[in-house]
């Protein structure tokens, strides 16, 4: 078995208007409705949820089915640990000048794979550009709510 760690950081374009707080409300949206955000995930049924927490239930493309605890830390983390050993975070952050960053971290086994060969190799590098094609795909996502005007 092999462990996968990655983070990935994105930046809002600098025209963007979005404000943290519309940002972390898309970030809850996309708690409950992944599927606009993580092209891997298919389907989501919540199954438990307050203001703070969310237990959900993912079905991804392969079928398989995972179930995470989701927690958010209101402006600007959610954290997404799932039973399949999955630790994931989405961090907003902002910089000295006041631009506007997404930041995802990855903590991932890697259990058909044996550390130091060459398959992990190979596997920890298709994890690593769907990690980036996600967090991508999750700042268009929220790009788009916002010029539709879904975002508070």
């Amino acid at each position: 078995m092999s462990t996968f760690n990655y983070s990935y950081t994105i930046g809002f374009p600098k025209d963007t208007k979005i404000t943290m707080t519309q940002a972390f409300e898309a970030l809850r949206i996309k708690c409950r409705e992944p599927m606009k955000f993580v092209p891997v995930m298919v389907g989501c049924e919540v199954i438990e949820e307050s203001p703070t927490y969310i237990k959900r239930s993912i079905t991804l493309n392969t079928g398989e089915g995972v179930i995470e605890e989701v927690y958010l830390y209101t402006p600007s983390l959610v954290t997404f640990k799932s039973n399949m050993g999955t630790y994931i975070t989405n961090i907003l952050s902002e910089d000295a000048n006041g631009n506007l960053y997404l930041t995802f971290t990855f903590s991932m086994p890697i259990r058909s794979v044996v550390a130091g060969s060459e398959e992990e190799t190979a596997e920890k590098e298709l994890v690593r550009e769907l990690a980036a094609g996600t967090a991508e795909k999750s700042l268009r996502s929220i790009l788009e709510m916002l010029d539709e005007g879904l975002l508070n």
